[in-house]
């Protein structure tokens, strides 16, 4: 082999190997576009109409309640060892606000009523709700400020996940969670608040917690649940059941395990309803994390919501990417929020990327031995209302304790 030939070796290897490197650069160039082309069309996503601003301001003056109620809550005439039924004239005096409107709360009005009959209906208290008209009905966040509330720490962003009763008004609270992420371990803690929480609801004496959203929305409530639970909740998202409905359908429904009650109380109200795990549409979701007829109270309610609530983020992250976006897209009509574009994506990529759904906790509040069923009747009221009974200073430790102290 002569020296020509070694030279035309070597030239055609430098040329492959700079071949290799060029697609190999093109490759991650393409990578790194196709990467921010996702990380703005999110970032658009997230800055379309759905994102309301509440003002966040500083409180100067202190609340006024009595610490010693925060105990022994005021107005109970009894408690009681399992749960009551409110009063059928259970109504708020004339003086707390403004017009009345009357409603019964049910599980849920089926599309198909020949195949998902209503469930039963139970009476619940007379709210007397302010009344938004149905053309700014997307408004129902309301127009109460947030107090500032200093984070208590740099680690834990704790946002409010709230479903609202259907309505042009603001709605009750009927579910109600904190959203607790950890960006240091990337875990997410889910705790259920019950709305039959008896607390105090400043401006309208001690109620139900679930009723603080109906009497000035989002601010009052997370202002609320703030000064209940000693929080630093500053960012909420809020969702009607149409928005539920909706979401679930979004993923392509959630697939949910029955126990053995839970499969015998639907059998005949849906098809192929079995123990174990059923695939659940929007509709049948929303009657599922709703139903108040099952055993087990709230707190199985409760319960049932979080699952619902895993299951999408389950759907959510089994998805391709450019599907998961097209599905976030259509799940973002259906909920307000005050939360900016980039906190958005920087929870979305630790959840699911990092801790992803095995790295969730569950629990509620009230927490095991912090409270009692009971029946309560407030200065004006007619009839008696049935609350939960609250220990609020056991509830804030321990709900202290499960956020910040492994819990």
């Amino acid at each position: 082999m002569d020296g020509e030939q070694i030279v035309n070796k070597k030239k055609k290897k430098i040329r492959w190997w700079q071949i290799l490197l060029i697609v190999v650069a093109v490759i991650v160039v393409l990578a790194v576009i196709a990467a921010a082309g996702v990380y703005m069309y999110l970032r658009h996503l997230v800055g379309k109409s759905y994102e309301t601003d509440i003002p966040i301001v500083t409180r100067d003056e202190p609340y006024t309640i009595d610490e010693s109620e925060l105990v022994d809550p005021p107005h109970i005439i009894e408690t009681l060892d399992e749960p009551g039924t409110d009063d059928p004239d259970v109504t708020i005096p004339s003086s707390v606000t403004e017009p009345e409107v009357t409603e019964t709360d049910t599980d849920v009005t089926t599309d198909n009523p020949e195949t998902d009959p209503p469930q039963t209906t139970t009476p619940v208290t007379t709210v007397k709700k302010p009344t938004v008209p149905v053309e700014h009905a997307g408004e129902y966040v309301g127009k109460i400020p947030i107090y500032k509330v200093d984070r208590k720490s740099s680690e834990i962003e704790n946002i409010l996940f709230v479903g609202r009763d259907e309505g042009s008004y603001y709605g009750r609270a009927d579910s109600s969670m904190i959203i607790s992420y950890n960006y240091t371990n990337n875990k997410l803690k889910i705790v259920s608040l019950l709305r039959d929480s008896y607390v105090p609801i400043e401006g309208h004496n001690w109620n139900k917690l679930g009723h603080a959203l109906a009497y000035g929305g989002m601010g009052l409530y997370i202002n609320t649940v703030n000064y209940v639970l000693d929080m630093d909740i500053q960012k909420y998202v809020v969702v009607d059941f149409a928005g539920i409905k909706k979401i679930v359908d979004a993923v392509g429904g959630v697939d949910i395990e029955f126990s053995e009650a839970e499969a015998n109380y639907y059998k005949g109200k849906w098809a192929n309803v079995k123990v174990g795990m059923n695939h659940l549409n929007g509709q049948h979701a929303l009657m599922y994390a709703r139903n108040r007829s099952l055993a087990g109270t709230d707190f199985a309610r409760a319960e049932r919501q979080r699952k619902v609530l895993l299951a999408v983020f389950d759907k959510l992250k089994a998805m391709p990417v450019n599907r998961a976006v097209k599905t976030v897209e259509t799940m973002l009509q259906y909920v307000k929020t005050n939360i900016p574009s980039k906190e958005i994506l920087d929870l979305a990529f630790g959840v699911f990327t990092k801790g992803g759904t095995n790295g969730i906790s569950t629990t509620q509040m009230p927490f095991k031995g912090t409270w009692d069923y009971a029946y309560v009747k407030p200065p004006g009221y007619t009839g008696n209302m049935a609350v939960t009974k609250i220990d609020i200073p056991a509830n804030r430790k321990a709900l202290y304790d499960y956020l910040y102290n492994g819990g």
